[in-house]
């Protein structure tokens, strides 16, 4: 986590969404002035998601939504407009269909 966070204060990302993340579980927390929202499998280190979102996105958070251990959202108030952002994961098992 430490190498992400170190990512977005170099290019200033507010927002920055993460697939395949190897977390399990569903939740959100806070550390370094980010704050992390994160949905994954229960019982597999696969297929996860995660936002990070930077103090000022943060505070502009009016709430997010686990849709599936592949998919999160969070919604934003900007000063234009409300913002959906959403962060996915396909799940295709590195298998292509012919």
């Amino acid at each position: 986590m430490a190498q992400v966070l170190r990512e977005m204060q170099a290019y200033r990302l507010e927002v920055l969404g993460v697939s395949e993340m190897r977390w399990t579980g569903q939740g959100q927390f806070s550390s370094d002035g980010i704050t992390v929202l994160y949905s994954g499998h229960n019982d597999q280190h696969t297929h996860g998601v995660e936002i990070f979102l930077s103090k000022g996105a943060a505070s502009a958070l009016i709430g997010w939504k686990l849709v599936s251990h592949r998919i999160i959202t969070a919604r934003l108030q900007t000063q234009q407009a409300k913002v959906t952002v959403i962060c996915t994961n396909r799940d295709g098992g590195g298998q292509r269909k012919k």
